[in-house]
This record gives structure tokens, sequence and C-alpha cells, in this order.
């Protein structure tokens, strides 16, 4: 399913919500989201199509003593890491965009869909 999202243009970069061990929700990365469910195909995947890894990301794979998770992430550089978007910006971005280029363009309200 990611190669497929991925092929059709996709935005890996992208922040979503996810539950913590406690069930609190937190914004984090698609990379986050590998290593917590230990897809490791899917993080080689990620890295491959040139998604970038973030600190907190490494950390947790060293928190959960996550060996393969960390010999992938220790390769990067971790030098001018893109800030990682959440999908509400995402989306008020593309809309702003979009209201520059089309007059009759009127932005949706997604508050009650995306949060």
């Amino acid at each position: 399913m990611v190669e497929l999202l991925l092929e059709n243009g996709v935005n890996p970069h992208l922040q979503c919500k996810c539950p913590d061990d406690d069930g609190v929700f937190h914004y984090r990365s698609s990379i986050w989201c590998t290593i917590t469910f230990r897809n490791w195909k899917i993080l080689n995947l990620l890295i491959s199509e040139g998604v970038y890894p973030h600190p907190a990301d490494l950390a947790l794979a060293i928190e959960r003593d996550e060996k393969q998770a960390i010999a992938l992430l220790s390769q990067s550089a971790y030098e001018n890491v893109p800030a990682k978007i959440t999908l509400p910006d995402f989306i008020k971005h593309m809309e702003d965009e979009r209201v520059k280029t089309d007059p009759n363009f009127v932005p949706k309200d997604w508050s009650p869909r995306v949060s």
C-alpha cells in the first residue's frame, strides 16, 4: 500500500496524529510509525525515497533497541533536515497556493475532518 501511495504522489514528509503507548495522540513522522510497528521493509523504502529521518526517530529506535532501525538510521548525517509539516498545515498551504492562481477557488473548512 505504501508503495502504491508513493507511486501516486503522496507526500511522505507529512506528520499525522498517532497514539503513544499511553494512548495520547501526538504528531509523528512516517519513519516514526515504521519503527513503532517494526516494518523494516517500509522503513527502507521511505529512506530510499528520500524521506529524511529526524533525530527523534533514531532516539525512538535506540529506546526500543530496534537494531535494524538503528543501523539504517545511524547512516543519516542529520544535517539540514527539513521540518516536517502536519496534514492540516499542508492542506492550508496548498489551498493558499491555489487561491493565488484561481480566483474562483473557495477553501473548505477541513477542521472537522483533519486535526
